[in-house]
């Protein structure tokens, strides 16, 4: 028990009271603020396991879902010069790397796949 509070857990105004620190991440040590399937996960690291869980298809899908989402991948696949004149004639461009590198990349991508699939993480009650 406690000597000023008079308590056996100590209540955060009493001076013995243990520091409060927020919950890390499991994988990058940030803080973490949301928790997918039982681990604990800062919101870049979410990001990144959702998209990572994601199939091709969806990749596809997404990438296909509007005329600009199109023109965005070939935008990407430009400036980071992935494609280029010479990189049409080959045929051993991996287009599937391609696209789930630009997915992977993508914000836009991680709100897709919340919209279309069934994600369940939550927010860490503080």
């Amino acid at each position: 028990m406690c000597d000023i509070c008079r308590q056996t857990i100590c209540p955060s105004g009493c001076p013995n009271a243990p520091l409060w620190e927020p919950p890390t991440c499991d994988l990058c040590e940030n803080e973490a603020r949301w928790e997918y399937d039982g681990l604990r996960l800062c919101t870049r690291c979410l990001c990144e396991s959702v998209t990572e869980d994601a199939e091709f298809e969806d990749a596809v899908a997404f990438a296909s879902e509007s005329r600009d989402q199109w023109h965005d991948l070939l935008d990407y696949l430009l400036d980071t010069g992935k494609l280029e004149a010479g990189t049409l004639r080959e045929t051993r461009f991996d287009w599937p790397v391609a696209l789930q590198e630009y997915c992977a990349g993508n914000d836009y991508f991680f709100e897709y796949l919340e919209a279309q699939k069934d994600r369940n993480y939550r927010g860490i009650d503080e």
